[in-house]
């Protein structure tokens, strides 16, 4: 085997710079995976924002005229989310003549009866996981409200 200390200690140190430079390579591959991982996550949720911009915004145009609402005539009421502060749906409620009303930062209850009734409507048996178009929504928001109105019980 080894005839010295010295070349005992020399195969050691060899082995051991081996051993480290193998590990740094295997850690360095590992956190250039990690970043593209990362860089894939953001590229995909800012395309999601993108499009639920878009879809926010194509909800407005289409529901505004159907419904005959006119500009001024309505505010939409909603927190600060990152879909409701965009830029793009504030320049299409100026379009629409919608005034938007915001919750104050960092107060997630500003609006306590609006509020109760989001958590009512989603906890509602029956609320679908998607609503799959405005068709969709307004016949379930109709069926819900008419049957909350007329024939639930409320406590007060």
């Amino acid at each position: 085997m080894f005839s010295l200390p010295e070349e005992f200690s020399a195969a050691t140190k060899s082995h051991f710079e081996a051993q480290l430079a193998m590990i740094t390579a295997l850690t360095n591959k590992a956190f250039e995976s990690v970043e593209k991982i990362v860089d894939l996550n953001m590229n995909a949720v800012k395309a999601s924002l993108d499009e639920s911009t878009v879809a926010a915004k194509r909800l407005i145009a289409t529901a505004c005229p159907r419904h005959g609402i006119r500009p001024g005539q309505r505010t939409t009421h909603s927190d600060r989310g990152s879909i409701q502060i965009a830029k793009d749906l504030h320049a299409r409620y100026e379009d629409l003549g919608i005034v938007r009303s915001l919750s104050r930062p960092r107060v997630s209850n500003d609006n306590p009866f609006s509020e109760a009734l989001f958590k009512t409507t989603k906890y509602a048996a029956g609320y679908p996981d998607r609503f799959t178009d405005f068709a969709h929504a307004e016949q379930w928001c109709h069926a819900f409200f008419t049957q909350d109105n007329t024939a639930h019980r409320h406590s007060s």
